[in-house]
Order: C-alpha cells, then sequence, then structure tokens
C-alpha cells in the first residue's frame, strides 16, 4: 500500500485514477486504529493531491471485508480532496456511523460519495 501512496503524492495533479488488483499489504498501523464511533486524538496528515475520484478493484480472497474497509477508512481521512470513491465492497451502516462521528474532524467526508463497483 506505501506504493499506492507513494504514487498518488508523486502524480499529485492527477485528477482520478482506478488501482486495479489494489495491494493491500503494509498497511500502516493507524489504518486499523479507525474506529467508527470515536476519531482518534491525532489528525491523519492529508496526501498531497488533487484527487477527486479513486476506484479501488481488488481480487484477492484473502482480504477479509474489515482490511477492506479499514483501508477505505483510511483512504478517506488522508485524501480530502476526494469526491468519490468507488470499491467493490458493500458499504454499510458502520460506515455512515464512521462519516457522521469523523465528519466534525474531517469536513471533507461530508461531500464524499461512496459507491460500489466503478466510478465514471
Amino acid at each position: 500500500m506505501a506504493v499506492s501512496l507513494t504514487l498518488l503524492e508523486k502524480l499529485h495533479n492527477l485528477n482520478q485514477i482506478v488501482f486495479y488488483n489494489f495491494d493491500m499489504v503494509n498497511v500502516p498501523s493507524e489504518a486499523f486504529e479507525i474506529a467508527d464511533d470515536a476519531p482518534q486524538n491525532t489528525r491523519l496528515s492529508p496526501l498531497n493531491t488533487k484527487l477527486v475520484k479513486l476506484m479501488l478493484d481488488y481480487d484477492r480472497p484473502e482480504y477479509t471485508d474489515e482490511l477492506v474497509m479499514a483501508v477505505i477508512k483510511y483512504l478517506a481521512l488522508r485524501l480530502t480532496s476526494l469526491k468519490v470513491f468507488g470499491a467493490w465492497i458493500a458499504f454499510d451502516a458502520a460506515l455512515a456511523s464512521f462519516i457522521d462521528n469523523y465528519k466534525a474532524t474531517y469536513p471533507h467526508l461530508v461531500d464524499l460519495v461512496f459507491k460500489l463497483g466503478m466510478v465514471e
């Protein structure tokens, strides 16, 4: 995952990107510390990017829903310019609760749309 984050920062003027077979290894530990109901005391630093649309595609059965959601939440907090986030996972009530609880600390979440599948 570190390679993907570095790529996004190096291509900071990129408007949209689709990651095919997104690599969810070496996920930062802070991604797993994000709770649905309580914002962290320390704010995650935003990535220097103008990315508006992001699509994550992954095809690995070893990626659990918990891992995928941890990565999605982590990226949603760090990509402050993001408006549309697509992934092949059903977004549930826990994600809505997460957004509601984090929007005061991360106001960009209010305008972020999560979509199941490909982003046009």
